[in-house]
């Protein structure tokens, strides 16, 4: 607690400062954890203590500096006394800065209200001079909000050692796509990761960037080195144990599954996978675990649980199986692929086509696409086919 009012105290002062000089505005503004009486959080307390002290002083002429200061402390009690993962943000103090606005207005009623320039008063001319003003800064500060990847570059300028700013912006360099926004991304990310070695979400969020670009060496190395500080993280060790899988490190990979299933149930993702592991002898007990384990809604539970028991001679229940993950995932092209190539099996030539038709009209993996188009050529050909026809 006496960490959390230390740096607090600061968080009024520079609350007053944006609100006195609304520049260098930032999603996430830097602010150091103080957890002693530092010399700037004893200046920054009493600098508070006189300002509630002269609101003290002054209440008998102006009544309404107690209300103010009481606004003001009301509004913000809570993130004052509540330790929270951002330190200070701007809009904290939306509703607590009428404290500071109300007494402005009533100064400048007051002290520039009788005085005009012209037929105007100085309080309507400051006014206007001033809202212009924040208009202008307005103006600049809009750019910085067309994207995400342009709010937390700004971010990463205005608060250069915040971690947040850095793997946000990774984040969001992720979604645009391409070599230069993966090499950006890649660049924040170790950025992220010099500030904070063993910030989980940093070095697992950088091995899923290796393995995107096939730099599957670094993106091991990074799972790896995370897992070992944070041997718990489920998350990291799925992807992992995924890594492993697409390598073809079969036994490692449903080594790092079982591991996964030690610290958490993972909800029937790691039986899904250790299914995926089985199907090249054709058991379909894993998918059932997972389906059982909480996975009923994941249409990988089941497309795997079709092909298992299709490849172990249960047509009919696998069919059972495509159907159940059609209404989870109903424009999934590999699901329709495994729909034509059972119906293949079961002489339904019509249906195999339709299905494979599917595929060709979804259009989003060139690969499954080129063969759906071959597998409806060969089937429009087959006498079968044809006589069925």
């Amino acid at each position: 607690m006496a960490t959390q009012l230390w740096t607090q105290v600061k968080a009024h002062v520079y609350y007053l400062q944006l609100i006195a000089t609304p520049v260098r505005l930032n999603v996430e503004h830097q602010m150091d954890v103080t957890r002693s009486a530092e010399s700037s959080a004893v200046m920054a307390l009493l600098f508070l203590t006189a300002l509630g002290g002269t609101a003290w002083r002054l209440r008998q002429q102006l009544g309404w500096t107690v209300l103010a200061v009481g606004w003001w402390v009301l509004f913000l009690l809570p993130t004052t006394l509540i330790p929270l993962i951002v330190l200070v943000n701007e809009h904290r103090i939306y509703l607590a800065s009428l404290g500071v606005i109300l007494p402005l207005a009533v100064c400048i009623s007051r002290f520039g209200g009788g005085r005009r320039v012209g037929s105007v008063s100085m309080a309507t001319l400051a006014l206007a001079l001033y809202t212009i003003v924040l208009a202008l800064l307005t103006m600049q500060r809009v750019g910085d909000w067309d994207s995400e990847v342009t709010l937390w570059a700004d971010a990463t300028t205005k608060s250069p050692q915040i971690l947040r700013p850095h793997l946000r912006l990774a984040d969001a360099l992720l979604r645009e796509r391409g070599e230069a926004a993966f090499a950006a991304a890649e660049a924040s990310y170790r950025r992220a990761i010099a500030l904070r070695p063993h910030h989980p979400a940093s070095r697992n969020n950088l091995g899923l960037l290796y393995r995107r670009m096939g730099r599957i060496a670094s993106a091991e190395q990074q799972l790896r080195t995370l897992l070992q500080a944070s041997p718990d993280h489920v998350s990291a060790r799925l992807n992992l144990a995924d890594l492993l899988l697409e390598d073809g490190r079969w036994q490692a990979a449903d080594s790092q599954y079982d591991s996964a299933l030690i610290y958490e149930d993972t909800r029937g993702q790691a039986q899904i996978r250790k299914g995926k592991i089985a199907l090249h002898s054709g058991h379909a007990e894993n998918f059932d675990a997972a389906i059982a384990a909480g996975a009923d809604e994941e249409a990988d539970a089941h497309v795997g649980s079709g092909v298992a028991l299709r490849k172990i001679g249960y047509p009919d229940l696998a069919l059972e199986a495509y159907k159940r993950a059609t209404v989870r995932a109903p424009e999934r092209s590999d699901l329709w692929c495994n729909f034509g190539n059972l119906y293949v099996d079961r002489d339904e030539f019509e249906l195999a086509i339709a299905a494979y038709q599917r595929v060709v009209d979804n259009n989003d993996d060139e690969e499954l696409t080129r063969r759906a188009a071959i597998r409806i050529r060969d089937l429009l050909v087959e006498p079968s086919y044809e006589n069925t026809h």
